[in-house]
C-alpha cells in the first residue's frame, strides 16, 4: 500500500532502515524503486545510510549513495553517517560522495537539457499551431477570391456572348435587307422599261380640209 510506504516501527525504523542494515540488497533496491524515502529518520534521527554506515554494510551505502541520498544529514546529536560509521567505511563514503556529486551534476545537465528540448517542442508546437491558424483564417479568404474570380469571368463570358449574338442578330438583319433593295431595284427598273415599249397615244389631229 503506498500509503503505508514510510511505514515506522515502534523506534521509528522503516523497512528501508532495516534492509540496508542488514544487507538485504535486493529488497533495498526493490523499496527504492517503489519510493520509498531514502532520507526518511527515524525518532533518533538517523537515516537508512546512517544504520548501513554504523553497521558496515558497505553495498548498501553504495545503493542509497548511487540513488542520491543525503550524506549530510545529521541525527538529533548532530551525528553525519561519517560520524557514526565504521572505521573502515569512513574512506567508502568519502568516495561515494564524490561520486554522488558527479552523479547529481550529470542529472541536473540532462534535466536541462530535457527541460530544454521539451520547451522548444512546446514553442514549436505552439507556433505550428498558430501557422495552422493563420492557414485556416487565409484559405476561407483565398477560396471566396477564387469563386470571386470565377463569377467575374463567368459574367465577362456571358456579356461576350451577349455581344456575339447581338452581332450576329445585327449581321442577319442586314443580310435580310439586301434582297429587299435588290427587288426594289429590279422592280424599278421592269417598270421603266415596261414604260419605255409603251408607245405613246395618237395625237387627235383634225385637218382643216375637213373642217
Amino acid at each position: 500500500n503506498r500509503a503505508n510506504v514510510n511505514q515506522q516501527d515502534n523506534e521509528g525504523w522503516t523497512p528501508l532502515h532495516a534492509a540496508a542494515s542488514c544487507g538485504y540488497l535486493n529488497i533495498a533496491e526493490l523499496l527504492i524503486q517503489a519510493g520509498y524515502e531514502l532520507n526518511v529518520q527515524d525518532y533518533d534521527g538517523w537515516t537508512p545510510l546512517h544504520a548501513a554506515a554504523h553497521w558496515g554494510v558497505k553495498e548498501a551505502c553504495s545503493i542509497l549513495a548511487e540513488a542520491l541520498c543525503d550524506m549530510d544529514i545529521r541525527n538529533k546529536l548532530g551525528q553525519t553517517p561519517f560520524d557514526v560509521a565504521d572505521e573502515g567505511l569512513v574512506e567508502h563514503l568519502e568516495m561515494l560522495q564524490k561520486k554522488q556529486n558527479v552523479l547529481r551534476s550529470e542529472k541536473e545537465t540532462r534535466n536541462k537539457l530535457i527541460e530544454s528540448d521539451l520547451n522548444s517542442k512546446i514553442q514549436s508546437g505552439f507556433f505550428k499551431n498558430k501557422e495552422k491558424m493563420l492557414y485556416e483564417e487565409e484559405t476561407p479568404k483565398s477560396q471566396e477570391m477564387e469563386e470571386e474570380n470565377k463569377e467575374s469571368s463567368s459574367s465577362s463570358s456571358e456579356e461576350e456572348e451577349g455581344e456575339d449574338e447581338a452581332s450576329e442578330s445585327e449581321t442577319e438583319k442586314e443580310a435580310d435587307k439586301k434582297p429587299e433593295v435588290f427587288v426594289n431595284h429590279s422592280n424599278s427598273e421592269s417598270k421603266s422599261s415596261i414604260t419605255e415599249q409603251i408607245p405613246a397615244p395618237a395625237q387627235n389631229t383634225f385637218s382643216a380640209s375637213s373642217a
